[in-house]
């Protein structure tokens, strides 16, 4: 049944379908690349440079919500090229408040940018796209003041990618900027996925499980906005309206997996199940990746 649902939406949304399967190869890609990174920092950039993106970039652009409906409309409209830039930007982003996380939270510390920027740069095809978008968006979040100005600069450079032409692209932002109860929602889902990574981020190096279940629990954003039509009120008790996760035992983070079509063992990071189905990158098999 979901190959038949699939193939359907190949064929009604061709160009949707070939932007998700670009990105998702762009997600595989950077998990094999952080396998390689130095362990005091892998599962930490697992989080931060892989599932989180992947994971804000979905919700907010491709996954229909209630509040979010502005933002799927202006994508859905769009050239939808460049998932890979889309996804380095995303990256990018991350990779911005990770640092910012480095060099700011206590808990945090124990963890070393300078290694970070050296892992990046020496092991992911694309670093130094990754580390100068994560600048660029420094440099522009320095400047701002309010929470929908912080969340619209992420926005706008993904769209820029998606409307080259610059009249389309004006009367696009244009048109989100009056959107206020769409940039409340912005607002409250960049903070709370923000501050769930973070959480998830915080346990690596500890004897604590990463709960990959964090992110798709969304059902307690979109709790937060169906409640969010008292703005104030709201963003002061968001996080007052979220119940505690519950710890899980400490499992593994990487297994074995071996692929149906072509044999081919692949080391897989517990993660890459919220991705499930599997694509391999050798023969292109979709194939299920099950807990053990």
């Amino acid at each position: 049944m979901g190959r038949i649902r699939d193939l359907i939406g190949r064929l009604m949304f061709p160009r949707r379908a070939k932007f998700v399967e670009n990105l998702t190869n762009a997600l595989v890609r950077s998990v094999q690349e952080i396998e390689r990174f130095d362990a005091s920092v892998k599962d930490l950039c697992v989080t931060w440079l892989a599932i989180g993106p992947q994971y804000y970039f979905g919700e907010l652009f491709l996954k229909s919500q209630d509040w979010n409906k502005p933002f799927l409309q202006a994508f859905s409209k769009s050239d939808m090229i460049n998932a890979q830039g889309c996804f380095h930007l995303t990256q990018g982003y991350y990779l911005r408040h990770l640092k910012q996380l480095i060099k700011q939270d206590s808990k945090y510390k124990r963890f070393s940018s300078g290694l970070l920027d050296r892992d990046i740069q020496s092991h992911m095809a694309f670093g130094n796209e990754i580390s100068r978008a994560a600048e660029e968006f420094e440099t522009s979040i320095n400047s701002m003041a309010c929470p929908e100005d912080f969340s619209m600069c992420y926005v706008e450079k993904v769209l820029s990618m998606q409307y080259p032409n610059e009249t389309k692209r004006r009367a696009c932002l244009s048109a989100l900027w009056l959107e206020p109860r769409a940039l409340l929602g912005l607002a409250i889902f960049t903070t709370e996925t923000l501050k769930r990574t973070k959480d998830v981020g915080n346990r690596h190096g500890t004897n604590e499980a990463e709960p990959a279940e964090i992110f798709n629990d969304r059902a307690k954003i979109e709790h937060n906005h169906v409640n969010a039509n008292r703005e104030i009120i709201e963003r002061q008790n968001i996080h007052e309206t979220i119940k505690p996760e519950k710890k899980e035992q400490p499992a593994s983070m990487v297994r074995e997996s071996k692929c149906p079509g072509c044999g081919k063992a692949w080391r897989l990071n517990a993660f890459l199940y919220s991705i499930s189905p599997f694509k391999c990158p050798v023969c292109g098999t979709k194939y299920t990746v099950t807990k053990q």
